[in-house]
């Protein structure tokens, strides 16, 4: 185990304002070993082995509380946020309204979705042929989920809607370690912002889960039944959101990543497009919604280069011990997924994308414990097949149309927010295809 100070090589710095290269650097110099990062009185436990992350996540996650700073002040208590009683009983509320889309509704509503956003890129593309990517498809992914799972449309949220969400993401994403006596240097006015952006973001999430009440009273009993479950001590506000922006958030992400990934590998891009093309245009939900083994292989290296949630955070309850390291009730733990992902002891050339790491498409044996795009255990992703459905599908509609191509070599630099994000954006040269 490795131990360094906060103030080694900006160390600190790193860990408030940019933890995401910051653990892309400690799994290349320090490939699967637990590191602490000492804050004076404060010892922070990062952990990039399999064996401490199932540990924690699978065997033992009473005794690890959530860690989310910012989120809960922000977003209220959820599923995401909270633990033990409250978090079994939200689960019960909010997991049947999850479980009860079938794949067909996931690829109808992707196809009509994003065959919208291909059409919206082109149309972006004819003004200027470099197109910053991410606004496009967030709409399409939230479209997705707000039409499966609360039977809304959101056609009508502003334009500043997915603006403002950024930007309090990103201050939530920058407050949420909560680490003693370091608190992130934040400018007034940020703050400032990020109140105001909450604000006009809950406004308009309450009207929509205003519209969806009323409308649900005779259309939808279970949905009824999920509006009807909140009162005072269950936060209506804070369940919708998780399961409206975990749902969307996290897809948008991989699929931008995953758009960035073919730009710069054209012969790849190609093979998926001829397998694309031998599909019918009208997709069928029940026929077409399992990919490839190319389109799983890729989809899962995708996971694996750039996972969209790339830190756990928890809290340790009471003393342990967690693959020979002591931990000390109170003392908190950062899980690194990007560690795990690009850990050299385990995947060969980590940094480079490799396909052929999945000859079968998904991951076999002990790729299993190496590969967590959806964490483990309990608290693993409620909707981690309608994500992987959504994306494979939107792949397909968004291939068949469009070609991608890099705008620059430019190395990546990460924004951490709810989702890893490419700071920035990610911006391609987007062109139709000629059929």
């Amino acid at each position: 185990m490795k131990e360094v100070n906060a103030t080694d090589r900006r160390i600190g710095e790193l860990v408030l304002n940019d933890p995401c290269s910051l653990f892309y650097r400690l799994a290349q110099e320090l490939p699967g070993e637990q590191v602490i990062i000492n804050f004076g009185r404060e010892k922070l436990l990062v952990c990039q082995d399999s064996s401490s992350v199932q540990t924690i996540l699978r065997d033992r996650p009473d005794n690890y509380v959530k860690n989310f700073g910012s989120f809960v002040s922000f977003f209220g208590k959820s599923r995401l946020t909270t633990d033990g009683d409250l978090w079994r009983k939200l689960q019960k509320i909010g997991q049947p309204l999850i479980s009860r889309v079938k794949p067909g509704d996931v690829v109808q509503q992707t196809s009509l979705f994003y065959g919208h956003a291909a059409a919206q890129l082109r149309a972006a593309a004819k003004n200027s042929p470099v197109v910053t990517i991410d606004g496009f498809i967030d709409h399409a992914a939230a479209s997705v989920v707000m039409k499966t799972i609360f039977d809304l449309n959101i056609s009508d949220l502003p334009t500043q809607f997915y603006d403002d969400l950024r930007i309090l993401l990103s201050y939530c994403g920058k407050t949420s370690w909560n680490i003693q006596d370091t608190p992130y240097p934040m400018n007034p006015l940020e703050r400032n912002e990020a109140e105001r952006a909450f604000g006009d973001v809950k406004a308009t999430i309450l009207a929509l889960i205003s519209r969806g009440r009323s409308d649900s009273i005779t259309a939808d009993p279970l949905l009824d039944n999920f509006y009807s479950a909140f009162s005072s001590d269950l936060d209506l506000f804070g369940e919708f959101c998780t399961l409206f922006f975990a749902g969307f958030d996290t897809t948008s992400s991989t699929l931008c990543w995953a758009l960035m990934l073919l730009a710069h590998q054209p012969a790849l891009q190609d093979r998926l497009r001829q397998e694309v093309l031998q599909l019918p245009e009208d997709l069928d939900g029940e026929k077409t919604h399992a990919p490839s083994k190319l389109m799983s292989a890729f989809i899962n290296e995708t996971f694996r280069m750039f996972p969209a949630i790339p830190i756990l955070s928890r809290v340790a309850v009471e003393n342990d011990s967690v693959a020979g390291t002591e931990v000390k009730a109170g003392q908190k733990i950062l899980f690194s997924i990007i560690g795990l992902h690009h850990d050299s002891t385990f995947w060969h050339a980590p940094s480079k994308m490799e396909i052929e790491r999945f000859p079968d498409g998904d991951p076999q044996g002990e790729q299993r414990k190496h590969l967590l795009p959806f964490s483990v255990g309990q608290r693993a992703c409620g909707g981690s097949k309608i994500a992987l459905t959504e994306i494979s599908v939107a792949l397909t509609v968004l291939l068949r149309y469009l070609r991608f191509e890099p705008v620059d070599q430019q190395p990546v630099k990460f924004k951490w927010g709810a989702s890893m994000r490419r700071d920035g954006g990610v911006r391609l040269v987007v062109s139709k295809h000629d059929k």
